[in-house]
């Protein structure tokens, strides 16, 4: 899918779960431009392209994880010390474009990517947090972990607090039933785990691959007939969201 297809239909999206988008949910092209003279380099087309978009819409960038603002850009490697010896063990060169809301781990775009106008997305988990692989392909375009980037977000808006349910299941056992039941956002999965899927006026979502789903629904009584649609599926729990997943 092309990045401005994909932007289409996040613009749908966005408007149906959020609100529609306005001029001024996007960071000004003059500050990207500061941002482009300060790497001495053009910045990916649709890094720019979402900047410019939505690169403002806190709602969207900077809840349960942080885009990076264009201030706070950097191209750099993380490096650590290896215990006993002098070296350090550095991480690849990258741009960092997001970050866990704890700083636990975060995302960029690897320098030697930086040339594509839609590149790939590396999650980058020193201490791993999420399993073994401490530099993790999480997106094979930027365009692709903003989709699900702001699907895990809205899964957490405030607005549906009132509306949201959690349950658990066997992922593997219900992914391939939910695809065919419902529209997915993904092949691949958001912090190695997280899966969505889009109904009629309903989100779902795994937080891990330990089998913990979110549900969320533009009304009441539409999240209790997908709930009872998705009984078979999903056992129905009482428990609070933020005592599933503290880091995702």
């Amino acid at each position: 899918m092309s990045a401005e297809t994909r932007w289409a239909s996040l613009h749908d999206f966005i408007a149906q779960w959020h609100r529609p988008l306005t001029p001024e949910d996007g960071v000004p092209p003059e500050e990207m431009n500061t941002v482009e003279e300060r790497f001495g380099r053009k910045l990916p087309e649709a890094v720019r392209e979402w900047y410019e978009r939505a690169g403002r819409f806190t709602e969207i960038t900077d809840r349960q994880n942080h885009l990076v603002p264009p201030s706070e850009m950097v191209i750099s490697s993380y490096a650590e010390p290896i215990e006993g010896q002098d070296d350090t063990c550095a991480f690849p060169v990258g741009l960092e474009v997001c970050n866990e809301n704890q700083y636990v781990y975060g995302w960029k775009i690897l320098e030697t990517d930086l040339y594509a106008s839609d590149p790939p997305v590396y999650l980058e988990d020193p201490d791993n947090v999420l399993g073994e692989e401490r530099l993790y392909r999480e997106a094979d375009t930027f365009s692709e972990f903003i989709s699900k980037s702001v699907a895990l977000e809205t899964l957490y808006a405030p607005a549906y607090d009132d509306r949201r349910s959690h349950g658990t299941a066997s992922v593997e056992n219900v992914r391939m039933t939910l695809s065919e039941q419902y529209t997915s956002l993904s092949d691949t999965p958001l912090c190695r785990g997280a899966f969505f899927w889009k109904g009629d006026d309903i989100l779902l979502g795994t937080l891990d691959e330990g089998g913990s789903f979110v549900l969320i629904a533009a009304t009441r009584e539409r999240l209790a007939r997908a709930k009872a649609d998705l009984g078979d599926l999903i056992v129905w729990t009482t428990q609070k969201m933020e005592n599933i997943r503290e880091d995702i």
